[in-house]
């Protein structure tokens, strides 16, 4: 593999800066997510926060089609652009996604109070417990999709401070905040209130985002090389990535809301957002790898790039693991102590989605690599093939073994795009990105070297 004579030095400290920003705001973040969900789960009834979590989830497949791609593709395009000195060009893209997004985001959200969206959130929330007002809907999309893509840019100029506070972290702590002082003040709600509240934070952590944004993209050069259909062109394979990743995944709670009651759905929805403790080090990880990763291959130093990948991979498998022991062995009693005694009874697929998880860590960032590289459309194919896998496999065992059998379906999709993903940079690239034993040897002995 060529090593690059222009391959900026210190890479590491400039990863471990980025890393140590990133942990601190995740953890900040994971704190204040479960404490919304902890409150939210008193604040509600079974019923209506698997009301909720369907409206959640509607919420977050329309905000990835409104992104079309371009809170993974805003990373690169900027990352890139700087790198080469283009700052004109980086202008240009900036503008342009963030046109893109607005637009795209103001269609979806008038299709949701238009005579189409009244009989799909008639269809999504058909059961005794009131739904979610479409207006609300439409308005948590058009500002979940331009924080994100507002919050990306920021990555993109290496500025992961910023990406981590206007990535969820504002959002999470704000509607905690909201929700602890409803609990104080006024005590069970509905569903559009806590909704209301989910989208003021949302609101409020944007406002804040895009007036730092506005401040940084004023230093670079003016510039028209790129318009709004150039990023259209280039977010579309990556907007069928995203939806792959993460709408289809989101497709879980929509099997199982078709044969089980909301009851149902808020246990399933309780055990995928509780998870995402187990995926918390690689979300670090993923957060702080892709203006690396974009930099390197620009420089064609893809030795470089394959050591932090693997390094990464190791390392955010050994927290991963530890969580998973806790999990197998007391999954339940996290369950009741997190939610309530009722969601006790999702311990089996709790189990089963933190296995998923686990063997997804293991296989590490390969879809970061390949996005990084200018192959998001084998990316792309990677994560149709994973995650149709996985949802075909709920929509048909969802009616006879319900979470359980959800759960199945949910950690078959995620397994298989990361394995598919694994083996295309590995042929396509010669790159690998999984951690091992080996590796972590290595990784003593370098620290056993550096601390005699």
């Amino acid at each position: 593999m060529k090593q690059s004579e222009g391959t900026p030095l210190r890479l590491r400290d400039i990863f471990l800066r980025g890393a140590s920003w990133v942990l601190a705001g995740k953890v900040l973040s994971a704190i204040a997510t479960l404490l919304a969900n902890v409150i939210l789960a008193r604040l509600l009834t079974p019923a209506q926060l698997g009301i909720y979590f369907l409206g959640f989830s509607l919420v977050t497949i329309a905000a990835i089609l409104a992104q079309w791609g371009l809170n993974r593709g805003i990373v690169k395009l900027v990352a890139s652009d700087l790198a080469l000195d283009r700052q004109d060009l980086a202008y240009a893209h900036i503008s342009s996604a963030l046109k893109l997004v607005f637009g795209v985001s103001g269609v979806l959200a008038l299709m949701l109070v238009s005579p189409f969206g009244h009989w799909l959130l008639t269809k999504l929330f058909d059961s005794q417990t009131p739904g979610i007002a479409a207006w609300l809907l439409g308005l948590w999309i058009m500002f979940k999709a331009l924080e994100a893509t507002v919050s990306e840019t920021f990555r993109g100029f290496h500025e992961i401070l910023w990406a981590t506070v206007f990535g969820g972290l504002t959002t999470a702590v704000f509607t905690s905040a909201s929700f602890f002082a409803v609990y104080l003040v006024v005590g069970p709600t509905s569903v559009n209130q806590a909704v209301f509240l989910r989208v003021a934070a949302v609101m409020l952590s944007l406002f804040l985002a895009y007036t730092l944004l506005r401040r940084r993209i004023r230093t670079l050069d003016r510039g028209h090389g790129a318009t709004v259909s150039d990023v259209a062109k280039f977010g579309f394979p990556l907007l069928i990535t995203s939806i792959s990743l993460l709408g289809i995944r989101e497709l879980h709670i929509w099997a199982l809301a078709m044969y089980r009651p909301e009851s149902e759905v808020a246990i399933l929805g309780a055990v995928l957002r509780l998870i995402n403790l187990l995926a918390f080090p690689l979300l670090v990880v993923n957060a702080v790898l892709p203006p690396m990763v974009a930099r390197l291959y620009a420089h064609k130093n893809y030795a470089k790039a394959q050591d932090i990948l693997q390094k990464s991979a190791t390392v955010v498998s050994l927290p991963a693991f530890a969580v998973f022991i806790i999990i197998m062995f007391w999954g339940e009693e996290i369950l009741g102590l997190v939610y309530g005694e009722y969601y006790r009874a999702g311990a089996i697929a709790f189990s089963i989605v933190t296995l998923g998880q686990l063997l997804n860590i293991l296989t590490g960032s390969p879809g970061v690599l390949l996005t990084m590289s200018g192959h998001e459309k084998l990316f792309m194919y990677a994560a149709i093939a994973g995650g149709v896998t996985g949802v075909t496999m709920s929509w048909l065992i969802a009616e006879d073994h319900g979470v359980v059998g959800v759960a199945i379906g949910y950690c078959v999709g995620i397994i298989s795009v990361n394995a598919v993903a694994w083996a295309v940079s590995r042929w396509k690239l010669g790159i690998n990105t999984h951690g091992s034993p080996l590796i972590l040897w290595r990784l003593i002995n370098e620290l056993a070297v550096k601390t005699k």
